[in-house]
Parts: structure tokens; sequence; C-alpha cells
């Protein structure tokens, strides 16, 4: 990635990236298409700490990734190579998992106490050294404890979400990436202006004959759109990459 910061959904890990157990992978397509799922355990990063489930339920992953005309093993975020013709790639995500531990992070929903459905997707082009990103992902949450629920107008369940646009343009003769990119998560649908969003700016310069970029990141928040608050600071953060 050109940014020296994840998007907000994943940055407080609300969904986990790391986890024990099995995957199945299979290819179709001369490798255009390829299918992976999984089993796993539900307390992602936590369960290497001895931090467990006691209902030892597990988590269901599944993820379809589809590569036209080239393979899906080339992706890449950026158009590295800038391609003459235009390249798509498209994937579709969904997990489960059913936890009684009810998660301590920013937005409470790395594991929550009830039921949790992630599913969402994701589509990248890429053509002569520009690339457009788009994500969104949903979480349906149902609660064990539906007490809170009632002063909703709701039955059952909340929804949170995120998601993410992303342009970017290599320019390889003056070694330069340029990246802007649109964050949004909501939380939970059952809070009204609940929106947070932000836009950031990064710059990658590739140092000629070395393995070592130099990454420059701009992080602005965007007021909501009803109360017109900031829901956190403007920051900037230079960096340096070696790649091995």
């Amino acid at each position: 990635t050109p940014f020296l910061q994840k998007p907000e959904f994943l940055h407080n890990q609300i969904m986990s990236r790391r986890s024990l157990g099995i995957t199945v992978n299979k290819t179709f397509w001369y490798r255009r298409i390829n299918f992976k799922t999984g089993i796993y355990n539900s307390d992602g990063e936590t369960s290497l700490s001895a931090v467990n489930d006691k209902n030892g339920k597990p988590e269901f992953i599944s993820r379809l990734e589809i590569g036209f005309p080239s393979q899906y093993s080339d992706y890449y975020e950026i158009d590295k190579t800038q391609t003459p013709i235009p390249l798509f790639f498209l994937g579709l995500n969904a997990r489960y998992a059913e936890t009684t531990n009810a998660g301590a992070d920013k937005y409470h929903l790395y594991t929550v106490n009830g039921k949790k459905f992630t599913y969402g997707g994701d589509l990248n082009i890429l053509y002569k050294g520009f690339a457009v990103l788009f994500e969104e992902d949903i979480i349906k949450v149902t609660p064990n404890n539906q007490l809170p629920l009632h002063a909703f107008d709701t039955t059952t369940f909340y929804r949170a979400g995120d998601f993410v646009a992303e342009l970017s343009y290599n320019a390889k003769p003056i070694h330069s990436l340029f990246v802007v990119r649109y964050d949004e998560i909501n939380p939970s649908d059952l809070i009204a202006n609940n929106t947070n969003r932000s836009t950031e700016f990064a710059y990658v310069y590739s140092i000629p004959k070395t393995y070592v970029d130099l990454k420059f990141l701009y992080d602005h928040p965007l007021p909501n759109k009803v109360t017109k608050a900031v829901w956190k600071q403007d920051f900037m953060r230079i960096g340096l990459q070696l790649f091995f």
C-alpha cells in the first residue's frame, strides 16, 4: 500500500486480519478466478495471547476473487507497470462468527457478544499508470442481549459499515506516486449522524537504484454533515520503507 496508515475500519481492527485456522484454496479459468474458504478461531489475533471465547465456536470466512484479462495473482493496488490495457480485479467476501466476548476496541466491533455477519466487496481498475479502487463492507450484529435495542426502531440487530475510494497515479519518469483516498465508517446505524469521514493524501518517491521508498501522508478529517463537528485532528507522517 502507498499509505503509512490503513483505512479506519482496518486501522482500528473492526475485524481480525490474522487468525488460527485452516484455509482451502482453488483456482479456475487459468487462475483468473480464485476461491478460498476456511474455518478459524473466532477471536482473531487475541487468541495468540490465550484470550479465547468460552463458547468455542469457530469463525467461517470465504472470498471469491476474479481478475480479467490478467490472472488475479497479478493484483496490485497501484499500477506499477503502467499497463497498456485495462486490468480489472473484483473481490467478494463474507464471514460469520458467534462469540460471547465483547471486544474492547474503539468501535466495539472486533468481537461481539452475539452473532456477527460481515459481507462486502472491492473493485480495482488499472490502466496506464492510473488505479481506481473501491471497497465497501457491511457488518450485521445480532447481540445476545436484546434489551439495549428496545430503545431504537429495530427488532434484533444493527448494522455497521465502511466505504473506501482511492485514486492513484504512478509517474514512473519522476519515480513518484500520487494517491488520494476517501475513507468513511459508520460504527452503528442506530445512531443518527454517526458517520466518520476523512480524506487522505499520499506521496511516494522511489529512490532510483535503491530498494527504498520515501513516503508522505496527510490525513484530513471531514466535519460531520449535520453537527459540523470534527471527529479527529489533522496529522502528517513521513517514513522510509526498505524492500528486501
